[in-house]
């Protein structure tokens, strides 16, 4: 059972990839010579949802304040990856299985700049997750 986890999340991992990059800043370029900051890439969180599981497929729900809410019915492993630039943004994210799941395991994850923010995860019938939070710099 480890093992099956391991590979479905390096799958997910390298599954689907779909990037958007937004900048709500009204602020002048920074004068520091173009050095990226710490966080982010060139300024910008670097938000990244992910499903895992052992499921045939999922409905996936992911909200993010400049996107509104995405909603996919894809095979999972699933991953999307979105660069922002805010002091705050509210997050959400939430996955099921279709009704013929005999027994399943379900995982969604956000990451915010390569550390996990939210998580959840359930093993069961027809399982349903959601996670959510409003993230400040």
């Amino acid at each position: 059972m480890k093992r099956l986890l391991v590979v479905a999340l390096l799958v997910g991992i390298a599954g689907c990839n779909d990037i958007r990059t937004y900048d709500s800043s009204t602020s002048p370029s920074s004068p520091n010579g173009g050095s990226n900051p710490p966080s982010g890439f060139n300024g910008r969180d670097v938000i990244e949802y992910r499903v895992n599981g052992i499921a045939p497929s999922a409905t996936i729900r992911y909200f993010n304040s400049f996107d509104g809410l995405t909603q996919v019915v894809t095979t999972i492993p699933f991953s999307t990856r979105v660069e922002l630039k805010s002091t705050s943004l509210f997050l959400s994210l939430d996955a099921s299985t279709g009704p013929f799941n005999v027994s399943t395991f379900l995982s969604v994850q956000i990451f915010v700049n390569g550390i996990i923010f939210k998580e959840a995860s359930t093993n069961g019938l027809n399982p349903s997750l959601s996670v959510s939070g409003t993230y400040r710099q």
